[in-house]
């Protein structure tokens, strides 16, 4: 899923958008899972980790979506948000130039990860969860 090469090079960010066009998020390689990404907010505070096989989840630990094709995709296939490269989803809108990286926090260790479900089937449409909904991962029981 993710360019192990990425690692031997200084760490990329990578702009996460919501449906609405607007930067919500960075993306950049985890030091401690290879292959992995860590996901910070605005303000350079992580807020969770996209692992190799796609799976994302909270730093709380729990699994509240995925990563795939460039979307991050709810428990009902739906799209919650975007990197540009994305492809195979719901149209993308026109987006915001994002803010400047900020500076990262530490980054941090993941606690133990529930075993998660498989992606559902992908649906072209967007979710009614906000970014921040959806990292918070609560959604998951209501579906």
């Amino acid at each position: 899923m993710f360019d192990d090469e990425v690692f031997d090079e200084i760490p990329e960010y990578i702009p996460v958008f919501d449906k609405e066009g607007y930067a919500v998020a960075w993306l950049t390689p985890s030091y401690f899972y290879k292959g992995s990404y860590v996901i910070y907010d605005l303000e350079g505070e992580a807020v969770g980790l996209v692992k190799r096989d796609g799976s994302v989840y909270n730093l709380d630990g729990d699994h509240v979506g995925w990563f795939e094709d460039g979307y991050f995709w709810d428990f009902k296939g739906l799209a919650v948000a975007f990197t540009k490269d994305a492809k195979g989803g719901p149209v993308i809108p026109g987006y915001q130039i994002p803010p400047g990286p900020p500076a990262p926090s530490v980054q941090p260790l993941l606690p133990a990860t529930y075993i998660f479900a498989p992606l559902p089937a992908k649906v072209a449409g967007w979710s009614e969860l906000s970014w921040k909904e959806f990292l918070k991962g609560d959604y998951r029981y209501y579906v």
